[in-house]
């Protein structure tokens, strides 16, 4: 079964970008051209997902009561895959690091007063040994969409369920193999090399505020 959730007033104490007991997040690039029609569709790989509040759960036990969320409603799931889908975009600047090496693109950093901003970052899933980081300017809707196949209860009340380190490295090298075998080499011409202030912390800071689950423009830019 397929859930589809609107995220878009708590994408920020929904989503987890950060590598929880071990296992490491993998992010797709986005296709570019999907920008010009004002979507970015991001896919993840092994992102941890808060889901302890009724505004996620509910919708999943309506469509599925049987749904491997209804264990209990103090915990965090795994996703094993998933898709992130952002509407109406007004920007989009990428950096992805190979080799110690620091590549840029951007698609012309511009945003107006009470425009939102979300920051994604992980593990390429597109080249071995890289890191992606994904920023994006949009007024729209955030989805995100995945299959009950593809849930893991990952803790129940901050304790771990997936197996330890052992377990989690075992995750991390499935996924890497997956990743060799693909064997992409990365060509920087698909990036236009601009790197623009969004990546400046004190840009952010001067520009947005956080409130109510989402970051949100305060200055037109």
């Amino acid at each position: 079964m397929k859930y589809i959730l609107n995220i878009s007033d708590s994408y920020e104490r929904f989503l987890s970008f950060e590598e929880m007991a071990g296992i490491k997040l993998y992010m797709s690039m986005p296709q570019f051209q999907i920008h010009h029609e004002k979507e970015c569709n991001i896919s993840l790989t092994n992102i941890a997902v808060n889901m302890d509040e009724e505004l996620w759960r509910a919708p999943i036990l309506l469509a599925n009561p049987n749904s491997t969320i209804s264990v209990n409603e103090d915990l965090v799931i795994l996703l094993k895959s998933a898709n992130l889908k952002i509407k109406n975009i007004h920007s989009l600047d990428l950096e992805i690091d190979i080799s110690n090496t620091e590549y840029y693109h951007s698609s012309g950093l511009n945003f107006n007063i009470g425009d939102r901003y979300i920051r994604c970052a992980g593990n390429s899933f597109d080249y071995q040994d890289a890191e992606i980081y994904i920023k994006i300017i949009f007024n729209g809707e955030v989805y995100l969409e995945f299959d009950e196949e593809d849930i893991l209860i990952q803790t129940i009340g901050y304790q771990d369920q997936i197996g330890g380190m052992k377990k989690a490295c075992e995750f991390n090298e499935a996924v890497d193999m997956r990743i060799k075998e693909k064997n992409n080499i990365f060509n920087q011409n698909i990036l236009n090399g601009i790197k623009s202030p969004i990546w400046n912390w004190s840009f952010i800071d001067a520009n947005f505020i956080s409130q109510n689950g989402f970051i949100e423009a305060i200055n037109n830019f």
